[in-house]
C-alpha cells in the first residue's frame, strides 16, 4: 500500500510540473507571423476580415444593429432574433450578456489588439514603402475599432494586458487620432510600395498631401 501511495505522489508531482502549453502545429505563432512583411500584411488583411465579415460577430454588423435598433431606425420583424430584439427594447433588457453588446466589445478589442501587434512589429518590414502601408492600414483599423467602442461605451481599454485600465472615450479617440497622424506623416516620407498594394485588400492610395485612405469595408 505504501508503494502505491509513493507511486501516486510521484506521478502527481510529474503531472503538475509538466508543460501545459499546447500548441497547434497547423497554425503559425505570432512570433513567426510578425517577423516579416508578408506575415504583417496577412495580419492586416485579417483586421479587415474580422471587422467586416462573420455575420453577427462582426463589429460592422453590431454597430448597425446597436445604433439602428436603440434609436428605432430599425425594427425587429422576427422576435426570434432575441439579442437584437432586447436591444430594441432597451433599458434592463440589455445586459452584459447580450450578444450585440458582447460582440461589439470583444471583436472590436480583438481588431484593436491585433492592430497594435502589427504596429509594434512594423519595423520588421525592411522596405520603407511596405512598412508605411502596413502602419497606415493597421492605424486605420485601430481607429475604426476604437471609434466603434467609443460610440457604444462610456469608457474603454486601449491596451492589451491583465487588468487593463479604462480610459474615457475622449482619451481613446485622441489616441486613435494621434496614431493616424503618425501614419500619415510616415506615408508622406515613404509612399506605399507596389508590393504592399499587390498583397493588401483595399489598397491604400496616397494623394498630396498624403493621408491614409479608408480601406474598403465590403
Amino acid at each position: 500500500m505504501k508503494k502505491i501511495l509513493i507511486l501516486l505522489a510521484v506521478l502527481s508531482m510529474a503531472t503538475s510540473s509538466c508543460d501545459k502549453e499546447y500548441l497547434n502545429p497547423s497554425t503559425a505563432s505570432d512570433v513567426q507571423v510578425l517577423t516579416n512583411a508578408d506575415g504583417l500584411i496577412t495580419v492586416c488583411n485579417g483586421l479587415q476580415a474580422r471587422f467586416t465579415t462573420g455575420g453577427a460577430l462582426s463589429p460592422l454588423y453590431n454597430t448597425v444593429a446597436a445604433g439602428g435598433l436603440s434609436t428605432r431606425e430599425l425594427r425587429i420583424i422576427n422576435v426570434g432574433n432575441i439579442e437584437e430584439f432586447n436591444v430594441s427594447l432597451g433599458a434592463g433588457n440589455v445586459t452584459n450578456l447580450n450578444g450585440v453588446v458582447r460582440n461589439l466589445w470583444t471583436q472590436s478589442q480583438l481588431v484593436r489588439a491585433n492592430a497594435d501587434l502589427v504596429l509594434a512589429n512594423a519595423n520588421n518590414a525592411a522596405d520603407p514603402g511596405t512598412r508605411s502601408g502596413i502602419v497606415a492600414y493597421a492605424s486605420v483599423f485601430r481607429a475604426l475599432a476604437i471609434g466603434t467602442l467609443a460610440q457604444n461605451f462610456e469608457q474603454i481599454s486601449i491596451v492589451t494586458q491583465a487588468n487593463a485600465p479604462f480610459v474615457s472615450r475622449v482619451q481613446a479617440l485622441q489616441s486613435a487620432v494621434e496614431q493616424l497622424e503618425a501614419a500619415a506623416a510616415q506615408l508622406n516620407t515613404a509612399p506605399v510600395s507596389a508590393d504592399f498594394n499587390s498583397k493588401i485588400i483595399g489598397a491604400l492610395t496616397c494623394p498630396t498631401p498624403c493621408r491614409p485612405s479608408l480601406p474598403a469595408t465590403a
